[in-house]
């Protein structure tokens, strides 16, 4: 289990130097280099998360269907990887010419990004339910997961910031740290899709093979019918705009903010870092008490230590803060992940169909579209700040309540939400008899 936990989590190294490149730099990029208007910046990356939310079912019922007919979630991630590294690229390039022409060439590169990302990442998530039924495996997978993700994030936070100021500070510096970050990150995606096998110890999907349109109505059935996957849902939403918003505000927080000036790549890894750290450890917790609880206590820290961000009066209290709210942050994803497989596995033996990436597919909708919200919310905030930065006494107020108290609130919710989360080890365990009678 240990080399398929391995193989498994090199493939989310990829995806999170993706996902955490586009999420960091991107909207700096448009805005600050290229020169976009935060808010048309913030609604180019809006449209293009919904895309990818909103085409990430239907990918999901494609790799379904795929499955069905022989063609693993492997074999999908191998064929696409190659494309993912290529438009990442794409989204870090600019044209000259008019404004509406960089914009119309920003909004295209981003939805070939995540369209590629979407193909790719789909299966991915759901490669947990055929590698395991067992819970606590599950678990062991995705705490490999996000300690791979963790590297990924950590690597592209660490380095883009030295590629770029090493090579001018502008757009073809950026080009070449999404270049060197895109060569990686197939490789690693390469690396899982072409290591893994699936060991065939999971039902094939069920009702699959056919019409999408049919696939996408047995998910509806299935989600009607499954209240712990509506419950990760409700978590899934307020997680990631509570995560969202730290994300996109921490690059301005740190360059507005003067203690900050000599631990700008520190403050950047420090909760990636604490997470990569933490993760092995919510598995134990998990064990020790429940997934739900893990994730409660998790979320309720990472609420604890963001609030504190408000106050911070030095660089050291601010990494302290950072470093605690990773660790808590770790949680979520750790959890969400391992119970989702769970759910597939209840919502099989409620309905009769298994639902695999097609039920992780509306969970990426949410997702996404939750991260996109996030950076609306962040971008009209600083919009405002723009307008107002000549009165204001404090130039990083906006971005300090944008790491602080907006996602502490976001995280105190999702923990409220996951209180009453019904799944336990139990009812999964009798689940999984069921199908295998």
């Amino acid at each position: 289990m240990i080399k398929t936990s391995v193989l498994y989590g090199a493939g989310d190294v990829a995806f999170l130097i993706f996902w955490q490149g586009a999420a960091l730099f991107l909207l700096y990029f448009y805005t600050d280099i290229i020169g976009l208007p935060p808010l048309l910046a913030g609604g180019l990356i809006l449209l293009g998360l919904i895309w990818d939310g909103v085409t990430d079912p239907v990918f999901a019922a494609l790799a379904d269907r795929k499955m069905a007919q022989g063609f693993g979630y492997l074999k999908m991630i191998s064929l696409v990887a190659p494309f993912i590294g290529i438009s990442y690229v794409l989204l870090f390039t600019s044209i000259d010419g008019p404004l509406w022409l960089k914009a119309v060439w920003a909004l295209l590169t981003h939805l070939l990004f995540r369209t590629a990302f979407g193909l790719a990442s789909m299966p991915y998530n759901a490669l947990p339910t055929r590698l395991s039924l067992q819970s606590s495996q599950r678990d062991a997978l995705t705490a490999a997961r996000v300690v791979g993700a963790g590297l990924g994030g950590l690597s592209v936070a660490i380095a883009t910031p030295l590629i770029v100021t090493r090579f001018g500070d502008g757009a073809a510096a950026y080009t070449l740290a999404a270049a060197v970050f895109g060569l990686l990150a197939t490789g690693a995606l390469l690396l899982t899709g072409r290591g893994l096998t699936d060991p065939g110890i999971a039902p094939l999907c069920r009702q699959a093979d056919g019409p999408i349109h049919l696939a996408l109505q047995g998910l509806v059935r299935s989600v009607k019918a499954n209240r712990p996957f509506q419950q990760l849902l409700g978590v899934m939403v307020t997680a990631m705009l509570g995560f969202g918003a730290f994300t996109a505000s921490l690059v301005y927080f740190v360059n507005a903010s003067p203690m900050m000036t000599d631990f700008i790549p520190l403050a950047l890894a420090a909760p990636t870092l604490a997470t990569i750290l933490a993760a092995p450890v919510w598995p134990l917790m998990a064990r020790l008490r429940s997934k739900r609880d893990a994730l409660v206590i998790g979320a309720l820290v990472a609420a604890i230590a963001l609030t504190s961000l408000m106050a911070a009066s030095s660089a050291w209290m601010v990494l302290a803060g950072l470093i605690v709210a990773g660790a808590g942050l770790a949680a979520i994803p750790v959890m969400l992940w391992s119970m989702m497989a769970d759910t597939v596995d209840h919502g099989h033996s409620l309905t009769g169909e298994r639902i695999e990436a097609r039920a992780f597919g509306l969970m990426t909708l949410v997702q996404k579209i939750a991260s996109g919200l996030a950076v609306i919310i962040v971008a009209a905030g600083f919009t405002l700040f723009q307008a107002a930065a000549s009165q204001a006494e404090d130039p990083a107020i906006i971005s300090r309540m944008f790491i602080s108290l907006f996602p502490a609130a976001c995280l105190a919710l999702t923990a409220w939400i996951a209180s009453g989360y019904t799944l336990d080890d139990a009812a999964h365990a009798a689940a999984v008899e069921n199908l295998q009678k």
